[in-house]
C-alpha cells in the first residue's frame, strides 16, 4: 500500500521464515463494496510473529515455508534474502 509518510524507523534483520499469506477484501469505506484486495504474509521470528502488507506484484513472490533474512523497516518489508532483493 502506498505510504504518504516518511519511514523514520530503524532497518532491522532477522532470521525469519513465511508462515502464511492472506488475501482478504478491502474496504477504504464501510458500508460500500470492497474496492481491491488486500495482500498479508505472515512471518515467524525468533522474536515472535511479524505480519507485513504486501502490494499485488509481490505477494505472489513468497511461498510457505521460505526461510531467508528478513530486512524490514517499520511496516515495510525492504528484503528477504535470497529471494527478494532491496530496491
Amino acid at each position: 500500500m502506498k505510504r504518504y509518510t516518511t519511514n523514520k524507523h530503524p532497518v532491522l534483520t532477522i532470521h525469519a521464515k513465511v508462515a502464511a499469506k492472506s488475501e482478504q477484501p478491502y474496504t477504504p469505506v464501510p458500508g460500500y463494496e470492497p474496492s481491491s484486495p488486500l495482500f498479508e504474509v505472515a512471518f515467524e521470528t525468533a522474536n515472535g510473529p511479524l505480519v507485513f502488507e504486501v502490494d499485488r506484484y509481490a505477494y505472489p513472490l513468497f511461498e510457505v515455508g521460505m526461510e531467508g533474512e528478513l530486512v524490514y523497516q517499520g511496516p515495510e518489508i525492504v528484503s528477504f534474502e535470497p529471494w527478494i532483493h532491496a530496491k
